[in-house]
């Protein structure tokens, strides 16, 4: 009689449970991946640029708007150009009239140079006619007009001394308005550069994140906030984590 082995009985039956198993862990899997399909969990981040005006002033006109695609060189918003030409004309004015002092100040240093040449052929003649009655002999003049001859020449010297007085004076005038002529030249630059500055353009191409300035915005000078921040397309980049399901996301 043959003995009934245990071991090569439960030896099928423990195969089974395993090949079992293992379909079991091949189906859930496949239901894994496909029936709910996976990814990896990212963030993408770029460069942000912050813009904003760089002169102070009414914000007349926005051309954009919030999440808006744009593109390097593409005008966002506008400054009140009619302020910034003011600015422009006025600083214009102030380089006509220093200009104008500035030949002012020509035309009398040529006027004193021109006395100054008068005086030293007055001062040659008083000298030579004082010279001349001191040499006289007593009694030949009065002592009058030996008296009002020294006088006179004695005045066409201290008249020279004004004249040259003068003449430096004049020189001083014109380095005045030249410097006034360099710094009106200044402003009428810092103007002209304002007024180009009135249109604010996006510096890259990229997309408006945050849209801060609206319609009448007053920015103060030193206190120039961002009206704008752009992520600069160019510049973007994944930061990728572990895998997540779609469903998650």
């Amino acid at each position: 009689m043959n003995t009934f082995d245990i071991r090569k009985a439960i030896r099928p039956i423990s195969l089974g449970i395993v090949v079992i198993i293992a379909i079991f862990c091949a189906l859930h899997i496949w239901n894994y991946y496909n029936a709910e399909p996976w990814t990896r969990d990212g963030r993408v981040r770029g460069d942000v640029i912050q813009v904003s005006s760089d002169i102070a002033g009414l914000v007349t006109e926005v051309m954009v708007q919030d999440n808006q695609t744009v593109k390097k060189g593409q005008v966002l918003f506008k400054i009140d150009l009619a302020r910034q030409t003011l600015d422009v004309e006025q600083a214009k004015s102030d380089l006509a009239k220093a200009q104008s002092g500035l030949a002012e100040a020509e035309a009398g240093l040529a006027e004193a140079k021109a006395n100054i040449v008068k005086s030293k052929a007055n001062i040659n003649l008083a000298d030579k006619n004082a010279r001349r009655y001191a040499d006289l002999m007593n009694g030949a003049i009065s002592k009058q007009e030996q008296d009002q001859m020294f006088a006179t020449r004695d005045q066409s010297h201290a008249e020279h001394q004004q004249l040259q007085a003068a003449v430096q004076q004049a020189e001083a005038n014109i380095k005045q308005q030249k410097a006034l002529i360099e710094a009106a030249t200044s402003s009428v630059h810092l103007a002209q550069l304002n007024m180009q500055r009135s249109e604010v353009i996006a510096p890259a191409d990229g997309t408006l994140s945050i849209l801060i300035c609206a319609q009448e915005i007053m920015s103060k000078l030193g206190k120039l906030l961002p009206l704008y921040l752009i992520v600069n397309s160019s510049m973007l980049w994944d930061i990728l984590k572990k895998p997540n399901s779609i469903k998650y996301i």
